[in-house]
């Protein structure tokens, strides 16, 4: 039984319902920038900012579903990211140097934030799979879209300010529709990732002998 296998940080978590979850969550955000990029193919950057008009009115109303889902997808993956490196210690303990609260703190740490979440995850991926050979290009190719979308995003959030200029402006909304079909591929590799340690830590644990 999973549940009888205890570690540093508790009983092993199978992380089956926040794996479901994190799925549902990214596909339904795949489909809402799938649908947004698509309406931004066939409507002048004019129509999609206006929002008197229904083409101008759907695409906000996209860009708000996307802004409250993304933020409950970041919220579900910390939960996800602090629960696997309970398991990875656990799982691989003399490897293992990054504890559960600092899995998650290296998010929000300016500078660090930039590559320590990647080295983390690195890490859990070699607790988790007992190996280094796993997900060697997926890992970088995802920190680096999801780096490009915080500055697409942050450039975007600057360009709103009061007393911005038109072209600045311009140039932000352009990168923001640009940066549709890229999000859709970060939920891709989102996926792959869950999928992957999730059931790499399950299939450990159940061959794993006190």
């Amino acid at each position: 039984m999973l549940t009888n296998i205890r570690g540093p940080y508790g009983v092993f978590l199978p992380n089956r319902a926040i794996s479901i979850a994190l799925i549902l969550g990214c596909i339904a955000d795949a489909m809402f920038a799938l649908f947004a990029w698509v309406l931004s193919q066939f409507t002048s950057l004019t129509t999609l900012t206006d929002t008197t008009t229904p083409r101008g009115h759907i695409y906000a109303g996209i860009q708000w579903a996307q802004l409250i889902l993304g933020a409950v997808l970041i919220l579900l993956f910390l939960i996800w990211i602090h629960r696997v490196c309970k398991n990875s210690w656990l799982l691989d303990p003399p490897k293992m140097k990054t504890t559960p609260g600092l899995a998650v703190a290296y998010f929000f740490i300016p500078v660090l934030a930039l590559w320590k979440p990647l080295t983390t995850i690195t890490e859990l991926r070699n607790a988790s799979y007992g190996r280094s050979d796993r997900l060697v290009k997926t890992l970088p190719l995802w920190w680096l879209f999801c780096l490009v979308l915080m500055f697409i995003g942050y450039f975007h959030l600057i360009a709103q300010t009061p007393g911005t200029e038109k072209e600045t402006l311009s140039i932000a909304r352009k990168l923001n529709t640009v940066a549709l079909p890229l999000r859709i591929i970060v939920d891709y590799l989102t996926l792959s990732i869950v999928l992957g340690i999730t059931d790499a830590q399950k299939k450990r644990a159940l061959a794993w002998k006190p």
